[in-house]
């Protein structure tokens, strides 16, 4: 029987926000791993502390935020190596990421390199846009509307034809780069709401409207960025 690998969306941090599903492969898993920094904290592992079973083996794997790319790959591969190795010894793993498995996640830097030697299950979570978008009644896409979701780095150059085009776009890892969005948004020829959340669903939340006061202090890097054009209404016709 083939080894078999799980990736567990936890939601955005708010242990109520866990699925049914990620609640029952959480606690029925043998063998856990999950992300963690060099304190060995880990955020994912805190959201889904509840429901790990005292006797599961945990597998902490420290990745690297380090802007060197070659200290970030040679992070992964160790990291793989050891899910690959323990997948050898336990037989099953959950592997816990925060939001949702595939949207980005830590887990699909590691799903390449262990997807050809075992099987592959992936329980989807919140997303972290989902559930701010919901604390901050930001709606996202409603008829023929478009919606764009990137990181704020690679959104900048285009940002602000996609705003001028009356794009919904959500900019995920936008913690760094508020000013140089705050400075686009000044110069948009027509307004835009605007709505920044931070730590979203954690009791630390922010939800900030006014692009002015983004840059007060520092952000959060769990930090959310929702902006569209603000049109007027369309009237709406009415049957006699």
């Amino acid at each position: 029987m083939r080894p078999k690998l799980i990736a567990v969306g936890v939601g955005p941090g708010a242990p109520d926000l866990l699925t049914l599903r990620a609640v029952e492969k959480i606690r029925s898993a043998r063998a856990i791993a999950y992300t963690a920094n060099r304190r060995g904290e880990s955020y994912a592992r805190t959201t889904a502390s509840g429901w790990i079973s005292p006797e599961a083996v945990e597998i902490p794997l420290p990745f690297s935020m380090s802007p060197d790319r070659a200290a970030r790959l040679q992070a992964r591969r160790e990291a793989a190596r050891r899910i690959r190795s323990a997948l050898a010894l336990y037989g099953e793993i959950v592997f816990l990421t925060e939001g949702d498995p595939l949207l980005y996640s830590t887990w699909q830097h590691l799903l390449p390199a262990v997807a050809r030697n075992c099987e592959i299950e992936i329980c989807p979570g919140i997303s972290a846009m989902s559930a701010a978008a919901c604390a901050s009644e930001f709606p996202l896409a409603i008829e023929e509307e478009t919606l764009i979701v990137a990181s704020a780095a690679s959104a900048l150059p285009r940002l602000s034809d996609w705003l001028a085009q009356g794009e919904t776009v959500v900019l995920y890892k936008a913690a760094k780069r508020l000013g140089e969005i705050s400075s686009i948004l000044d110069a948009a020829e027509t307004p835009i709401r605007a709505i920044l959340v931070e730590r979203c669903s954690d009791s630390s939340q922010r939800i900030l409207t006014d692009p002015k006061s983004w840059n007060d202090s520092e952000r959060a890097y769990f930090t959310i960025v929702f902006l569209k054009a603000e049109r007027p209404e369309k009237e709406t016709a009415h049957e006699n």
